[in-house]
């Protein structure tokens, strides 16, 4: 599979962290290749033939934004550039503060299964108790967004692991960016649309 990460702006620390995150992933035989999307690529070269480095700028990540310019986007744009650079390759994307501390054989398993996976369930957004979830299960309750309906069952997944099988990874990432972008048209709070979208 292959590595994403996503990294951009001024603070070193970010890209530390980043380098890092790549170091530890390297270690595993199921890594393939590490792509990192970057306004920064520079700080990246040190790892040589190692890491593919799609190279972004700010116009980039301007437009990114989307028409409702929603910066969280740009993460969703920088996953599906990814696939679309590797539309052969199953696709791992990791924000640039998750290390790997464990075997990943049981996602690379469910991979070769077809399946798709997220880092964790966070729950159903209908029980979910504090302000920025139940203000957005307020807006979206029994709305659909690009034939996706949001019902009691609607479960929020922390979208800081995001792991695709290569066959669906295309349709997944242009579905989530389908239904943030329709999300954004409505009054509910943005800070977790990104990653509802994918969930």
């Amino acid at each position: 599979m292959i590595l994403t990460l996503l990294t951009f702006g001024d603070r070193l620390e970010n890209h530390y962290q980043a380098s890092f995150a790549i170091l530890t992933y390297l270690k595993s035989d199921l890594i393939s290749k590490v792509c990192i999307v970057t306004d920064r690529p520079k700080y990246y070269e040190y790892f040589g033939a190692r890491v593919d480095v799609i190279d972004i700028d700010q116009n980039i990540m301007n437009k990114w934004r989307g028409k409702d310019d929603f910066f969280w986007r740009i993460k969703m744009k920088a996953i599906e550039t990814t696939a679309l650079h590797n539309p052969e390759q199953d696709l791992l994307y990791v924000d640039s503060d998750t290390f790997y501390v464990r075997d990943m054989e049981i996602i690379a398993k469910g991979l070769g299964q077809g399946k798709s996976f997220m880092h964790e369930n966070e729950g159903k957004i209908s029980e979910m108790r504090s302000k920025t979830p139940r203000n957005m299960w307020k807006s979206l309750q029994g709305k659909s967004f690009s034939g996706v309906l949001i019902n009691e069952d609607t479960e929020m997944w922390n979208a800081g692991a995001i792991a695709l099988h290569r066959d669906h990874a295309k349709q997944t990432i242009e579905l989530a960016i389908n239904i943030c972008d329709e999300i954004c048209k409505t009054d509910c709070p943005r800070r977790l649309v990104e990653q509802f979208a994918f969930s």
